[in-house]
């Protein structure tokens, strides 16, 4: 009896608890077995309590309750139950996004192999769950260049360079967080209660030696570069250091941010009252280079013409795919020079400047994202590099600088036609002209619609003091009363809207829910399949990345076809059958947005729309509880 299951454990013990029946699903999601195995459980269970003279009764569509007699023995109950045992036992990972989080921590803070078996009993599910949840680790683990390796006889470790072993557990332990209950014994090492006064004593000095040798650092590096050292010291006590592959070059030693390492390695010595490499010190340097922010680039010539060349690629790119101009933008173009050049040698070294607002900033900004990824895929080419979520995060934010000039310095043209006397058009005239005056706007105006001669590059309203009956290039504003100046303002501000034709891009058949996938592989192959059904790409891909894809937090996935596979303009929603592990994120919805060409003005708008839409949690969690393609309709009209 000592050897009763923990599941059964845990499910006798929720029945004890409870003063009514508690149904199978409610079981099954505490378990996280199928409702099936429960009642096979159930039966089980029943044959082991019927010799303690306790049974759990059942009745349908009620659910489980426990059955007390006066000849039971709870005290033979108690002792099997353990209620020791049980406390352990809520912190089991339940959920396959739950278990793959704690696997990664568990394979990151051992040294040693770690056997199949013992890990299946340690969170309790069957070889075949494990296999599959170890496999979504490899994918995860591999963003890091780690390899989980399996050895006969041995089991499993991970195997990779020890900074990218660093990078990865200042990720899980310190950044990453699912609001998980569960935790594991031995991770305390990075996560202990003393973690927090380490923290403000190693924040503090960076903070002097940093300002003494004047490294200018954001408030997110230095939170990040006090991560990696608590990292970095728990590593050493376990003898994991930083193995050096080549002399230290004089350049190297000379550099202000190779003097400040060694201050902060002898803070740390003193503090922690041991002794650190060399190699550590070099660590620390090179976390300082990659993260200080320059004034400019010393670089040389090569490089700069190298630099200046992606630049120029980039400009071009934005301009073929957006019919968007940032050539002009000289601050762009100078934020984004000196960003590049430390972005692709942060990248080099395997470091990055943690983006903790990354995927926040690609939801506001969904055009921008848009912008980002082409310019990225100019980027990864020319220097042979990989750019992660943290330095897309950081690009988007100059886009984003970019297309706010580029909106700020777009014309609104105002077009002003009067059938009255003389002294009432002049009257009107001024009027508009008085409050729409500045840069911003150009008033005209004309004796007949004849006249009319729509702007490049700006925004076109005709304002008329009566109905014109032919076809416009733009929309009209009719004066009816003396709001007239409200209305136009009303009017210009529903110019990017007012030609957007909802129905062509939000239909019912494009929103799915319940949508298949048990992970994210299979939701991208079932969004592949859906999108080939609905006859908006000819082919299934041979490759499963043609669409890029992004969490963009609030539990939303993003995909851009980048590969331009969709030959129609259309947006498609789903809302996924039960919540998976994307990458970082739980995703309960994925979305696309695509327009005939890129440089279509509806983009702009409905990327506009849908950031307002998934900015919103309440508006995503309607969508996700009332499956209902109509209401969400009418919510993005309302935006």
């Amino acid at each position: 009896m000592k050897s009763l299951h923990k599941n059964y454990k845990i499910i006798v013990n929720r029945l004890m608890e409870e003063k009514r029946p508690v149904t199978s699903k409610e079981l099954s999601i505490l378990v996280g077995v199928s409702i099936r195995t429960v009642k096979n459980y159930i039966n089980e269970i029943n044959g082991i309590l019927a010799s303690y003279n306790v049974l759990i009764n059942s009745k349908p569509r009620e659910g489980y309750w426990i059955e007390i007699r006066e000849d039971s023995d709870l005290e033979g109950l108690e002792k099997i139950l353990d209620n020791k045992s049980l406390e352990t036992a809520k912190n089991i990972p339940i959920y396959n996004y739950e278990r793959i989080s704690y696997l990664i921590k568990k394979l990151l803070v051992v040294d040693y192999h770690i056997k199949m078996d013992d890990l299946m009993e340690e969170i309790y599910v069957s070889r075949s769950t494990l296999t599959q949840d170890l496999k979504e680790v490899r994918k995860l683990l591999a963003a890091y260049r780690l390899k989980l390796v399996t050895r006969s006889n041995y089991g499993i470790i991970i195997e990779g360079e020890e900074t990218d072993k660093r990078l990865c557990i200042a990720e899980y332990f310190f950044h990453y967080n699912l609001g998980n209950n569960y935790n594991i014994a031995n991770a305390d090492i990075f996560t202990n209660e003393k973690s927090r006064d380490e923290y403000d004593y190693i924040y503090s000095f960076l903070q002097e030696i940093i300002s003494k040798y004047n490294i200018s650092m954001s408030d997110f590096s230095l939170n990040n570069l006090t991560i990696h050292i608590i990292v970095s010291i728990r590593r050493c006590i376990l003898y994991n250091y930083i193995k050096i592959q080549e002399p230290i070059g004089e350049e190297v030693l000379d550099s202000k941010e190779f003097k400040a390492a060694v201050e902060i390695t002898q803070r740390l010595q003193d503090y922690y009252q041991l002794i650190l490499p060399i190699g550590e010190t070099l660590y620390y340097s090179i976390h300082l280079k990659s993260k200080r922010i320059f004034e400019e680039n010393n670089i040389d010539n090569k490089d700069k013409l190298k630099l200046n060349q992606c630049m120029d690629l980039i400009l071009q790119e934005v301009k073929s795919n957006f019919d968007i101009s940032f050539y002009e933008d000289k601050q762009f173009y100078d934020y984004m020079y000196l960003h590049l050049w430390q972005m692709v040698e942060r990248i080099k070294n395997n470091m990055f400047i943690r983006n903790p607002l990354a995927r926040d900033n690609m939801r506001r900004y969904l055009f921008a994202a848009k912008i980002t990824y082409s310019a990225c895929n100019i980027i990864e080419k020319f220097y042979n590099i990989k750019i992660d979520i943290n330095e897309f995060g950081y690009l988007l934010l100059y886009f984003n600088l970019a297309l706010y000039n580029y909106d700020k310095s777009k014309k609104v043209r105002i077009y002003f036609i009067s059938g009255r006397g003389r002294p009432e058009s002049a009257m009107y005239y001024n009027e508009i002209k008085e409050a729409f005056n500045g840069e911003k706007y150009e008033l005209e105006l004309l004796d007949s619609t004849n006249d009319i001669e729509p702007s490049v590059g700006s925004s076109n309203l005709l304002v008329s003091t009566y109905k014109i009956e032919k076809p416009l290039p733009f929309p009209l504003m009719v004066i009816k009363d003396d709001n007239y100046i409200e209305e136009i303002r009303k009017a210009l501000k529903d110019l990017s809207v007012i030609d957007i034709d909802f129905n062509k891009y939000f239909k019912e058949e494009n929103c799915c829910f319940s949508f298949p996938g048990n992970n994210k592989d299979e939701v991208i192959k079932n969004l592949y399949k859906k999108l080939l059904e609905l006859g908006y790409i000819e082919h299934l891909p041979e490759k499963e990345d043609y669409f890029a894809n992004n969490e963009i937090g609030n539990g939303i996935v993003h995909f851009q076809d980048l590969h331009r596979i969709c030959r129609k303009g259309f947006f498609f929603i789903a809302v996924l059958e039960k919540p998976i592990l994307w990458e970082k994120e739980v995703v309960k919805v994925i979305f696309i947005l695509k327009t005939k060409r890129d440089g279509d003005k509806d983009l702009y708008t409905l990327c506009r729309i849908m950031s307002k839409w998934a900015n919103d949690p309440k508006k995503v969690d309607a969508l996700i509880e009332g499956a209902d393609f109509y209401a969400f309709l009418e919510e993005i009209k309302k935006l």
